[in-house]
């Protein structure tokens, strides 16, 4: 409180000091808070998450694994393929997860190479 008065008295509260009232559970509560050192602070602070900022961006960037570009017509969905081989979508999965059938992702789908499923398809018959 004695600060409070001496900033008064010097016209110094407006500029440099912030005054906060406060009531809480009933108890009158003052909260002085000096301006220049919370500037300066506030300062410090934008400089650290500069230098944070500077840190984390030197990082090397993942890299990305190189997608594989296949022609969409010579490509089969799932659907497709459990037709062409007249089983579920649970036993194609578990083909893949055995690697009996090859599968590739693009983005977050699946697809199968026509080339390969009629290779498949081929000695499934009995055709080679």
């Amino acid at each position: 409180m004695a600060l409070y008065e001496d900033m008064k008295r010097n016209n110094k509260l407006h500029t440099s000091y912030k005054i906060f009232y406060l009531i809480i559970k009933g108890q009158y509560i003052m909260i002085e808070i000096n301006l220049t050192q919370l500037e300066s602070k506030l300062q410090e602070l934008t400089e650290t998450q500069t230098q944070i900022l500077k840190i984390l961006n030197s990082f090397e960037q993942p890299q990305q694994t190189p997608t594989q570009h296949f022609p969409t017509e010579n490509l089969l969905t799932t659907k497709e393929v459990c037709e062409l081989f007249r089983v579920t979508r649970q036993s194609l999965n578990m083909w893949r997860k055995i690697g009996k059938i090859k599968a590739y992702k693009m983005n977050k789908t699946v697809r199968y190479k026509r080339s390969e499923i009629n290779e498949l398809l081929n000695i499934r018959s009995g055709k080679v």
